[in-house]
């Protein structure tokens, strides 16, 4: 059910659901739950008591707009006047069985793993996490919000003081580097980048044409280039880990991280245990660290200025950073 909802609501960037009621703060748990992106709550002018928005307040691109309506039936033919009235025309609508499929899987949230189930095993029999960035790439998507905006600048500034704080680091690794919006904020002295995406690494090489201090490479390239030029002062891994759904990919993907280096690694990440949900899987990857890599030692642990808020997903985040630094 909910990845036919982000498939429906994937084309527009701004989302929004039309209602304060009861059903209203289903929607937004569940949604909240299954992790399925929106902007915020939105009400018709006169009416908005709690802080919502209300329509006068949307200034949206009207083709890249959409409202989920989460209000009774008996209140739709005004609501549909309130919104077209403005130019806004997609709308979206529950059916009386969606409306009471989602009140049970509130009221029952272990119904939302048995859901989940079917979407993982569609999910990995579909060719996994690569395949899954790869598409997401060529179907003109991007790294995601967490790549882009304020948490791109919080971002960028917190490697940029660790860079300037260590003047030993002279060289970068990056596993996964994305579309290279990121990228663009971060003040590496000598960067190199990889990523599972051919699509993704065109766009970096083609951003970067001009910056002889990057290079970017697939994965089997880039174990090339660590052999043939040296470990890194600086591997870095930003918002990765808990997209890597599949055990083997994480486990080569931390080996190769934590291996590529002489000095220190960023994770910026969650750190904590959480079943897959379509694309995302969350990790401890802390206590993987502290067995697998125990030459490595946490150095320093950075809380996220904007800490996840399921009304806010676009602008808050699971991650935090994590330093490590390797034991002489």
């Amino acid at each position: 059910m909910f990845e036919n909802y982000k498939e429906k609501m994937g084309k527009y960037e701004n989302i929004y659901l039309y209602g304060n009621g009861t059903f209203t703060e289903i929607v937004k748990k569940v949604f909240g739950m299954c992790e399925i992106e929106y902007k915020g709550m939105v009400v018709s002018d006169g009416y908005n008591n709690n802080g919502e928005l209300v329509l006068s307040d949307i200034k949206s691109e009207r083709d890249k707009t959409c409202f989920i309506i989460t209000t009774g039936s008996k209140s739709y033919t005004d609501i549909v006047h309130n919104i077209c009235i403005l130019g806004y025309y997609n709308l979206f609508f529950f059916s009386e069985y969606e409306k009471q499929s989602l009140k049970y899987l509130f009221e029952n949230p272990e119904k939302l793993e048995e859901e989940y189930e079917t979407v993982n095993k569609e999910f990995n029999s579909d060719g996994g996490s690569e395949a899954y960035w790869e598409k997401r790439y060529k179907t003109d998507g991007d790294s995601g919000a967490g790549s882009y905006n304020k948490l791109a600048e919080f971002k960028a500034r917190i490697l940029n003081n660790f860079i300037s704080a260590h003047p030993d680091i002279k060289v970068c690794y990056e596993w996964g580097c994305g579309d290279g919006n990121q990228l663009s904020y971060i003040n590496y002295p000598f960067y190199v980048g990889m990523d599972v995406s051919e699509t993704a690494l065109a766009m970096c090489k083609e951003k970067f044409a001009d910056d002889k201090t990057k290079k970017f490479y697939l994965a089997d390239e880039m174990l090339g280039y660590v052999s043939e030029n040296g470990k890194c002062d600086l591997a870095v891994s930003l918002d990765v880990l808990f997209n890597l759904t599949e055990d083997n990919v994480y486990e080569t993907y931390m080996y190769r991280l934590m291996t590529s280096t002489n000095k220190y690694v960023c994770i910026y990440s969650s750190n904590f245990e959480r079943p897959q949900k379509y694309h995302e899987r969350r990790r401890k990857f802390s206590d993987y660290i502290e067995k697998i890599f125990p030459e490595f030692e946490l150095i320093e642990e950075i809380q996220n200025e904007y800490p996840y808020d399921f009304t806010k997903p676009d602008e808050t985040s699971l991650s935090h950073f994590f330093f490590y630094k390797k034991r002489v």
